[in-house]
């Protein structure tokens, strides 16, 4: 059921950017898809029978959703590139160290940065948090929370991403139904609808 939340709150949010600009409110209800897969991502790789397999899968569906992220976003790499990047730091530097895992974090960070990953440096942060932290609610909440308004001062510009704060009570409190799909149709849902999204807007 989160995983329908999430994909329901980013069509949202691609809505109101590529067809409503218009209406900032279907873009601040898209503000919750963000952690809610960052999340879920922290999870899946802990419960992966295969963390190598999960990676790939995860950069093949990047490498696919590309075409219609550019067509209709730009030049950035799109989301599931960040989310990549957040677990490959996991497997390689998850065991190392403390400074080991400090300067693979900023590494990570850069890269995100300078290959204009979507989120960028907080998309990679989200994930971490709440592989660290998901077992404790209120640091990770206060996590997110802090990191979010770091996004906000340092790449927004102003308050708007703090609104993803929304999210924490639907991943951490609210009991949810349990739901059987098929793995693949998450993965697939994205370039789909982002493609569905451009045609539209074209159309109109």
């Amino acid at each position: 059921m989160l995983k329908i939340l999430a994909c329901t709150f980013m069509l949202i949010d691609h809505a109101g950017a590529l067809l409503f600009p218009q209406y900032e409110i279907l873009r601040i209800i898209g503000r919750l898809s963000l952690p809610i897969f960052a999340y879920l991502v922290a999870v899946s790789f802990e419960k992966t029978s295969n963390r190598k397999k999960y990676l790939e899968r995860l950069l093949l569906f990047a490498i696919v959703s590309q075409i219609p992220f550019y067509l209709a976003f730009g030049t950035r790499l799109n989301i599931m590139f960040t989310l990549s990047f957040a677990v490959a730091y996991l497997l390689a530097f998850e065991k190392r160290g403390f400074t080991a895992q400090m300067l693979g974090l900023g590494a990570v960070c850069i890269a995100a940065e300078l290959l204009r990953a979507d989120y960028g440096f907080y998309g990679v942060l989200l994930v971490l948090v709440f592989h660290f932290l998901r077992s404790r609610p209120a640091l990770c909440a206060a996590s997110v929370a802090a990191a979010s308004v770091a996004f906000d001062v340092l790449v927004n510009m102003r308050f708007f991403q703090i609104f993803c704060v929304l999210a924490l009570p639907i991943i951490f409190w609210l009991k949810l139904p349990r739901l059987k799909v098929n793995k693949y149709a998450y993965y697939l849902f994205y370039p789909g609808h982002i493609f569905a999204l451009w045609i539209v807007s074209k159309a109109i």
